[in-house]
């Protein structure tokens, strides 16, 4: 199985500078005798480097900032210039789950280090790039003592906090969750963190706790092997004409005609079958015919998500539907498949993560109301897996505790709302339609 290791920190998006403070960067040595072409090219990178408008339906070209940002290093004159570059470099990289060469991340900062001339902030923000790379490698011990250092840096709380996350999730990485909650709990203990910052370390927190509670066998969403027996006796007894006709869907479809697309929204009209459906007609029926048909429903979804342009591909539904269908089929894959198709479900929803961070620390705490980050909850309860590789399943905690803070504040806020008469949405019609997804 190939394994891809990504970053798992916040610092991605933390370190993340936003375009308003890359302007006053590029403003101010342009002021001093900027290096002609510079600031065109480092614009450039950063314009690539933001999702315009939060539109998570778009696709943040992390590849083509670094060539920009290279087009400006190669450019660069003055060492500021350099620092600059090679930070952004760093960060479009760390933000790109798709880069995995972490030992050249770490070159790249060690360029910025080696630098005659930095300020506190940029040789704090290559510190905590390093530290992240190392964890990314699992190499804990050089992760933490170059958090200390970017620690030693800056005498900033913005930074003492950065630096402090990171070594939260060092000890979350290696599944050591007492002495995580002690690390995070400081995070929320330093006056002047960000406050997205605090905000994750409060949802990691409640996943922490959320941990112990949630089985360790399959399956997780919506059906446990608890309740199936009813949920099968009712399908083939009480609902016994829906779940023929939801078989004779299945049943009608070929092996050989499962092409690659969103298997996840179904679409009865035209005949199509959704992989919900293929998934409990298998668990009904045990049929290994149908399981092979969810098998390749799967693959051929998942590998579609990450292009986000297929037809209702910005919602949450198409995911559900995915992670309820590999979750009910779990135990019947083997090992390898079953961890290739997690892994790149995780890969999908981090994306989307990372992107909300380096566009703006704050969009990962709006709630997302029926579209793709409603899944994080979902993807964090049905990825949850402790023979999983660590990387990815310290992501896989994260997801769960941003998707646990995101209802916990939209459930608080619908409480405030309600107020002495219950009422908290008054749009019943669009309400019943489309809000179900984000109360189950």
């Amino acid at each position: 199985m190939h394994t891809h290791t990504a970053l798992i920190g916040f610092a991605a998006g933390a370190l993340a500078l936003d375009l308003a403070m890359s302007s006053c960067i590029l403003n101010a040595a342009a002021a001093a005798g900027q290096t002609p072409g510079y600031e065109e090219a480092y614009r450039a990178g950063s314009t690539l480097y933001t999702r315009v408008g939060g539109n998570s339906a778009s696709v943040m070209d992390f590849a083509g900032a670094r060539r920009e940002f290279r087009r400006a290093l190669e450019l660069a004159t003055m060492d500021n210039e350099k620092a600059e570059a090679l930070l952004a470099i760093g960060r479009a990289s760390l933000s790109d789950v798709n880069e995995t060469d972490y030992a050249a991340i770490r070159g790249e900062y060690a360029r910025v280090l080696a630098l005659v001339t930095l300020t506190p902030r940029q040789r704090a923000e290559a510190l905590l790039g390093t530290a992240e790379a190392y964890l990314s490698e699992k190499n804990y011990p050089a992760a933490r003592e170059a958090c200390a250092q970017a620690r030693a840096a800056a005498d900033d709380p913005v930074w003492a906090a950065r630096a402090q996350m990171l070594i939260s999730r060092s000890y979350l990485q290696e599944r050591n969750y007492p002495v995580a909650r002690q690390e995070f709990q400081r995070v929320l203990g330093i006056e002047g963190a960000e406050e997205p910052m605090r905000w994750e370390a409060e949802g990691i927190l409640s996943a922490i706790d959320l941990l112990p509670r949630i089985r360790t066998g399959h399956p997780r969403l919506f059906i446990t092997d608890e309740t199936w027996p009813a949920v099968k006796q009712r399908a083939l007894t009480a609902e016994k004409e829906r779940f023929d006709q939801m078989k004779a869907r299945v049943e009608a479809i070929s092996l050989d005609e499962i092409p690659l697309r969103n298997w996840g929204s179904p679409d009865h009209g035209s005949g199509q079958v959704g992989i919900m459906e293929a998934a409990f007609v298998y668990r009904v029926t045990g049929d290994p015919v149908t399981l092979e048909k969810v098998r390749r429903m799967l693959r051929a979804t998942v590998d579609l998500f990450p292009e986000r342009r297929i037809g209702n591909s910005e919602r949450a539904y198409p995911r559900l539907a995915w992670l309820a269908a590999l979750d009910w089929v779990w135990n019947d894959l083997p090992a390898p498949e079953r961890q290739s198709l997690a892994e790149a479900m995780i890969r999908h929803a981090w994306t989307i993560v990372s992107e909300d961070r380096t566009n703006d620390g704050h969009y990962v705490m709006v709630w997302p109301h029926y579209y793709m980050p409603c899944t994080h909850a979902y993807a964090g309860i049905a990825l949850l897996d402790p023979e999983g590789d660590d990387v990815a399943q310290v992501r896989v905690v994260t997801l769960l505790g941003i998707g646990l803070k995101q209802h916990q504040d939209r459930y608080a806020k619908l409480i405030r709302r309600a107020g002495d008469d219950s009422a908290w949405q008054g749009n019943l019609d669009y309400d019943f339609g489309e809000v179900p997804t984000q109360q189950f």
